[in-house]
């Protein structure tokens, strides 16, 4: 009896034990980190400078595999149809540029055709999640598909900060929308003319890490093969110029001023300006305008715009 008494009491402690190891097996484990375009938080001397529109973004998850590999999932957003994008993880430079001239295959690179909205693709890496998450202290870059590729001229990375960690998210970002000119500045200055009254727009001003900013306007619903002049004006006391208009008519330069050609449906373009994101969105006064591309362009007849409005301030 004392023997059967010993036997059981040795199968619970086995029991037990078992069950006890059986909890401590895989851990699944899942984070997410997202990055916007390069604004110079890694290189404060080279934001993005190039032709892609600004509102590209990109979604990096890992999920944790139970034979100690991990799944990347790299999701671009904003992506242009057709373009190829080399995505990559590259080791930290001890010399020179951030990063090394080759990518660090044994984590991420990938090339990833755009379809004009959000594309994903997958990955796994042979690093363990906690080595990449905890250990890892490379880059992601995202090149800029316009451009050659280069490692060396950073302002070509259209996404650039450290690999599986929080980006930096101190610099400012807004985004201004613009609706056809029906008379919101003046009811006088409303448009006359054949175009479209579906053109919209939106101006993006995005704090640059040196202090400048960069400048990102996009048209949409543009008549495709058609140029739209696109200007920030002074504003100016009407009493003060030659033809009594409420701005200077010589558009301003410094802080955008561009010929952007219609493609039928979104069109863009960016300029980088050395005026503060303080000072375009608080003290700066001037006027948004797209002149229309079907009239001999007009600086003293606001009724040839099709989009006017304050620059850089948010409609009331």
């Amino acid at each position: 009896m004392k023997n059967l008494s010993i036997y059981l009491i040795t199968l619970i402690v086995l029991f037990i034990g078992q069950s006890c190891d059986d909890g401590v097996g895989f851990v699944e484990k899942k984070t997410t980190f997202t990055y916007s375009i390069n604004d110079g938080e890694v290189v404060t001397s080279a934001p993005y400078d190039g032709d892609h529109p600004s509102n590209f973004s990109a979604i990096m998850g890992l999920i944790k595999n139970e034979d100690g590999t991990t799944e990347i999932i790299v999701t671009l957003r904003n992506t242009i149809e057709d373009a190829v994008y080399e995505v990559r993880a590259y080791e930290a430079s001890s010399s020179g540029g951030p990063y090394a001239d080759s990518p660090n295959n044994k984590v991420f690179s990938a090339s990833i055709v755009g379809n004009g909205h959000s594309v994903s693709h997958s990955e796994i890496a042979s690093l363990t999640y906690e080595e990449l998450v905890d250990e890892e202290s490379g880059f992601f870059v995202v090149h800029d598909p316009f451009q050659d590729l280069s490692t060396t001229d950073i302002s070509t990375n259209l996404i650039l900060g450290p690999f599986a960690k929080e980006p930096n998210r101190d610099l400012m970002g807004t985004v201004f929308d613009y609706t056809f000119n029906v008379g919101q500045v003046d009811t006088s200055f409303a448009y006359t003319g054949d175009h479209s009254a579906s053109i919209t727009a939106e101006v993006q001003i995005d704090e640059l890490a040196a202090g400048n900013s960069r400048i990102s306007v996009r048209l949409f619903n543009t008549i495709d093969g058609e140029m739209y002049p696109t200007h920030v004006h002074d504003k100016a006391d009407a009493a003060s110029t030659p033809n009594g208009t409420p701005y200077l008519e010589e558009p301003n330069a410094n802080v955008f001023a561009a010929m952007i050609l219609g493609n039928g449906e979104m069109a863009s373009y960016s300029q980088i300006s050395n005026l503060s994101y303080e000072n375009l969105t608080t003290i700066y006064n001037g006027f948004f305008v797209v002149h229309d591309p079907l009239q001999d362009l007009s600086t003293t007849d606001p009724t040839s715009f099709i989009l006017l409005g304050d620059f850089a301030r948010m409609s009331m």
